[in-house]
């Protein structure tokens, strides 16, 4: 675990998956991985969102399987560099990678408290002599009360039109089981018996996370391409995950093919794609 603080605002970030496990200021905002709910707080997620349709891919005509989410999280990163207020993280691909996933990769990640902000920059580099692809995301889950007493403020309005999320978490977009063209989501409980909100082709670049006394977080996410709302449905959970993806679950109807997956990254030898997200507190 490494730990960054300023005057305002200490974070503590686990080595593997380097997953964000607490940000506090004078009250805690991230979900402690209590799994009576859900054993994460925050993973990373690569090369994967979500689940393969039965749990396997074909990459360049050879089947791999992949777990849920991609395996980032479970990852050992290393330490590049390290202040008070910023750290650097770093993983690579390993001989265990390549048999899931047969591409050569670098992850930087670097996080930096200023202010009452926690800043998170990716680099995903291809270090391979060929092509590479990828889906990339984060699934930080934020501490609430009462679910009913939040709502959602988006920068724009959302036309949500959520797909059905079969049992074996493929998605069907020929299937709408939620609807809403909103800039304002008021959260209950019942919104999440279709399992996940999502947002595919979000317009806002940032979303309010706030109380009734208007009190939360903002989470910016400039140029990701879907946003998803999830928290469980059956248990009363003390937390609401807000995820901005480059990508998503299989379809339903895939034909297995990775390269037919939404919103796709390639990347060519040698070059560099870089994520941002953002986290201001409001107290």
């Amino acid at each position: 675990m490494v730990k960054i603080r300023n005057k305002t605002l200490c974070a503590e970030i686990a080595l593997k998956g380097a997953e964000l496990k607490k940000l506090d200021s004078s009250i805690s905002y991230i979900h402690d991985s209590n799994p009576l709910y859900w054993n994460k707080s925050t993973p990373f997620l690569f090369p994967i969102i979500g689940k393969l349709r039965d749990g396997k891919t074909i990459i360049d005509g050879k089947e791999y399987e992949i777990e849920k989410h991609g395996f980032l999280k479970g990852m050992v990163f290393d330490i590049v560099s390290q202040e008070e207020d910023e750290v650097v993280l770093r993983s690579k691909y390993s001989k265990e990678t390549l048999a899931s996933y047969p591409f050569k990769y670098e992850v930087d990640i670097k996080f930096k408290v200023k202010g009452m902000s926690l800043l998170v920059e990716i680099e995903i580099k291809n270090i391979d002599d060929k092509k590479i692809a990828f889906n990339f995301g984060w699934h930080p889950a934020f501490r609430i009360t009462k679910l009913e007493d939040y709502c959602l403020v988006f920068e724009k309005e959302e036309d949500i039109k959520s797909p059905k999320v079969h049992s074996n978490s493929t998605l069907d977009f020929n299937t709408i089981v939620y609807e809403n063209k909103t800039k304002e989501l008021k959260l209950k409980r019942e919104l999440f018996d279709i399992d996940t909100i999502l947002i595919k082709d979000v317009k806002s670049s940032y979303v309010y996370l706030l109380n009734k006394e208007k009190k939360g977080i903002k989470l910016s996410f400039p140029n990701f391409k879907t946003l998803a709302i999830w928290t469980p449905f059956d248990k009363d959970a003390p937390f609401i995950c807000l995820e901005p993806w480059y990508g998503n679950n299989d379809h339903f109807d895939t034909n297995y093919d990775f390269y037919t997956k939404d919103d796709l990254i390639i990347l060519k030898p040698g070059k560099i794609e870089k994520f941002k997200y953002q986290i201001d507190l409001i107290e």
